[in-house]
């Protein structure tokens, strides 16, 4: 299962590269609401610094949602529906791109998120107070907070009672809260 995962994000991670050949691309350019057309690949762009608050982006009924964070704060306290989509990939790569924000993963699907270099403040406080929601017999959630850095995975909420399997990763100096306090369920 786990290399089956592997690979599976790794397809998708390529197929984000060349989105414009497997479906939409869309770019987040402040308050607003956004939604996916394609039911193949759906690429969400969030790269404008510090667009925070009112964000709500809908992957519709797309096959693959990625979500890639590029600035720091840029979709904090948004809002992300992937309930229809099969698969829900986030990366963050700068300081509290997506801090308070939350998803609501695919049903029936997977959600994977990954803390990655790229960014001006990145190795920072990623995913801080990052809400996770399983839909209807959600099958993975994965969370890889093994390179968010000091404060990266702090105070999460992770509500999996409907997911299959879930798997958090944590790094050396990731926090996940002042004892125990992340976990929700």
């Amino acid at each position: 299962l786990h290399r089956m995962l592997y690979w599976s994000y790794a397809l998708l991670f390529a197929q984000f590269l060349t989105a414009s050949v497997y479906g939409e691309s869309i770019v987040i350019s402040g308050s607003g609401t956004y939604t996916c057309s394609t039911t193949e690949t759906c690429v969400i762009e969030c790269n404008e610094e510090d667009s925070n608050w009112d964000i709500i982006v809908d992957c519709g009924n797309s096959q693959n949602c990625l979500f890639d964070c590029t600035q720091w704060s840029c979709f904090k306290s948004g809002t992300l529906n992937a309930q229809n989509s099969h698969n829900l990939t986030v990366i963050s790569r700068d300081w509290e791109c997506v801090k308070s924000a939350s998803f609501n993963v695919p049903d029936y699907g997977s959600a994977f998120f990954k803390a990655m270099d790229g960014g001006q403040y990145s190795g920072y406080s990623h995913f801080r107070n990052l809400i996770v929601n399983a839909g209807i017999d959600t099958q993975s959630i994965e969370i890889d907070c093994s390179n968010s850095g000091e404060d990266g995975c702090r105070d999460i909420e992770i509500y999996a009672q409907t997911a299959q399997f879930l798997k958090i990763t944590v790094g050396a100096s990731s926090e996940l809260g002042d004892g125990g306090k992340s976990w929700k369920n």
